[in-house]
């Protein structure tokens, strides 16, 4: 449906004039998401909500809809946008996924009247352009002098210390794109060189550093440092080197732009002038005041060879490499901004390396519950899930701000019940979990695992790519009546990445086919539960909150023994 946008004159009323609530300019990022709220006067509760793109044609202008309803107080979705009308606030928020340059213009929401020219706001949609993704860990852009030395430092996860490490240069071939390894090696702790380029492996540190010597014009292009694994793929940071002409000095030994994400760490690695050994170094941010700039330090050092920390920061000074390494823990999107790292010098000014940190902002976790709804369950019991289930949300809620829910439920029917986009407000999301209606009959565990992976943790639903993802199970017995092969949707490859849950509730998990089929539906055995009827499963609420908001960043679960036996 289109809207008219033509400048009316009335003569004879008022009531026909357009009414503009305010004006608003809303700015989003290119492949991501705008949220857009605009308010209406009391008494329009029950109207009609549209959202409308302003298009020009040859004989006018016109504002065709993107999205309407008479729905209120529940999420409407039409593809990349959403509407949601909350009529006690007297608010309506329109959500844009999946941002392209394309969207930015201008846009109307507007509140539908029979009689008099509709409510809206004029909204001036502006979309910032993204020059590229991250990804691996961390990416670094790095600038050399032409005819000098870089080096570049790449960390990498604890256990990978004996790994093999290598250094590639990304080539294009004709219908292929190649990595040449420049240097490979299992040597640690030693510097092992081949022809301009040299590699040392700091297995205390777990960085290791590749210095190219002579460096040319041609040098410049895209790498890899990657760290060798035998089963999974290779772990690697991506190398942007970008080498100046030598017309000049330059003030630091390189300039580093350096990405992490929220929550995470980011390590630093900055290379010094040889006979600067002994030197202090130090790691600084730059602070804006009224009327100067200044270079506040966060940490600083004498010590070399040994890590020093200060709160969230740490660095290790590595003579033998002439490289010391800042670790920032608990990143923060207030941490984002220019940083120096620098080696303190007497009578000369400070060397120092631009550092420019950029943080992402966390996916989040994203938890799935699939409630066996199957005529075996009485209506009390099913009650008594749908509760559970409620208190883990509100209870995870309250220490993990970017966790999301999505429940399935399934019988002979497969159902989202709750999807990735209803959590906000939350207390809407647990009203709609506790008002979910059984459906009885089979139990389709196979094919609700399978309805998850393929149209609960997709992108046009709300997943994000790097968000935790959680499945639990919460079932009564085993499956019946399921036209697909359990062994087969497990094996999936869409499922590797997710972590799994089983929760087994009555006396039909005491034989073993069923305790089997439970133990292949989670992940391993530190993730099945056993609870003797519905009325025990609130003993797990608290294990399983620690579990979803402990698999953040954890490296170990806690065991099973510490699990109280319901």
């Amino acid at each position: 449906m289109t809207h008219s946008l033509a400048v009316t004159l009335c003569l004879l009323s008022a009531l026909c004039v357009v009414k503009s609530e305010k004006k608003l300019t809303v700015t989003g990022d290119e492949d991501g998401s705008v949220s857009i709220s605009c308010t209406y006067s009391e008494g329009y509760e029950k109207n009609a909500k549209y959202f409308c793109k302003e298009e020009k044609k040859l004989l006018g202008t016109k504002c065709v809809d993107l999205i309407k309803t008479e729905e209120h107080n529940t999420r409407v979705t039409n593809e990349r946008v959403s509407l949601y009308d909350d009529t006690s606030a007297r608010i309506f928020t329109v959500t844009i996924k999946r941002l392209s340059l394309d969207d930015a213009g201008k846009y109307f929401c507007g509140v539908k009247r029979s009689i008099v020219r509709d409510i809206y706001t004029e909204v001036d949609l502006q979309v910032k352009e993204v020059l590229g993704s991250v990804k691996s860990a961390e990416k670094l852009s790095v600038i050399a002098d032409e005819g000098g030395p870089v080096s570049i430092s790449c960390i990498y996860s604890q256990g990978y210390e004996t790994n093999a490490k290598y250094f590639c240069k990304e080539e294009k071939k004709v219908l292929s794109t190649t990595c040449v390894d420049l240097i490979k090696t299992d040597q640690h702790n030693t510097r092992y060189t081949d022809g301009r380029f040299s590699l040392f492996d700091n297995t205390s540190a777990r960085v290791f550093t590749v210095t190219i010597m002579g460096v040319t014009l041609e040098d410049a292009g895209k790498y890899f440092c990657g760290v060798k694994r035998i089963i999974i793929s290779d772990k690697y940071t991506e190398v942007d080197l970008h080498v100046k002409q030598a017309l000049g000095s330059v003030k630091s030994a390189e300039k580093l732009t350096v990405t992490g994400k929220q929550g995470g760490t980011v390590s630093i690695s900055c290379i010094y002038s040889k006979g600067y050994e002994t030197n202090k170094k130090y790691f600084c941010k730059e602070e804006n005041k009224l009327f100067t700039t200044k270079c506040v330090d966060l940490i600083k050092t004498e010590e070399h060879k040994a890590r020093v920390t200060e709160g969230r920061f740490s660095l290790y000074d590595d003579t033998s490499a002439r490289v010391f390494t800042v670790t920032i823990t608990g990143l923060t999107l207030e941490d984002a901004g220019k940083y120096y790292c620098g080696v303190k010098r007497i009578i000369v000014r400070d060397e120092y390396s631009e550092v420019d940190l950029q943080v992402k902002e966390a996916a989040g976790t994203e938890f799935v519950f699939l409630l066996d709804g199957s005529g075996s369950i009485s209506h009390e019991d099913f009650v008594k899930a749908k509760n559970f289930i409620s208190n883990v949300m509100q209870k995870t809620w309250r220490n993990c701000s970017d966790c999301r829910f999505a429940v399935v439920q399934y019988g002979s029917d497969i159902r989202t019940e709750l999807s990735l986009n209803e959590n906000d407000p939350p207390a809407t999301a647990v009203n709609k979990v506790k008002n979910i209606t059984q459906i009885y009959k089979s139990t389709r565990t196979a094919s609700a695992i399978h309805y998850v992976l393929e149209h609960v943790f997709v992108a046009e639903n709300g997943s994000k790519k790097d968000a935790n993802k959680i499945m639990t199970v919460l079932t009564d017995g085993r499956i019946l009546l399921d036209p697909m092969n359990l062994k087969d949707v497990l094996s999936s490859p869409k499922i590797r990445n997710i972590t799994r849950f089983a929760i087994g509730v009555g006396s039909e998990f005491n034989n073993p086919k069923t305790a089997a089929e439970l133990n292949d539906i989670a992940s391993d055995a530190k993730h099945v539960f056993k609870a003797g009827h519905y009325g025990a499963l609130d003993c797990f609420v608290p294990v399983l909150v620690q579990r979803i908001t402990g698999i953040k960043g954890a490296s170990e679960l806690p065991s099973q023994e510490n699990i109280k036996l319901c």
